[in-house]
């Protein structure tokens, strides 16, 4: 789950580090986030 600007690294389904993301809107925020590391091969946690 996505906190204000932060977003959960998820690797072998563990919590691994973190992104950070502001600029915009909350929820655009969070879909850049959210692209961004699927765009690495990263898990997007479900919301």
């Amino acid at each position: 789950m996505a906190v204000g600007d932060g977003y959960p690294i998820i690797d072998n389904g563990q919590c691994v580090e973190g992104i950070r993301i502001s600029g915009g809107s909350y929820e655009q925020d969070q879909q850049a986030a959210e692209e961004a590391l699927a765009a690495l091969g990263f898990e997007v946690p479900a919301h």
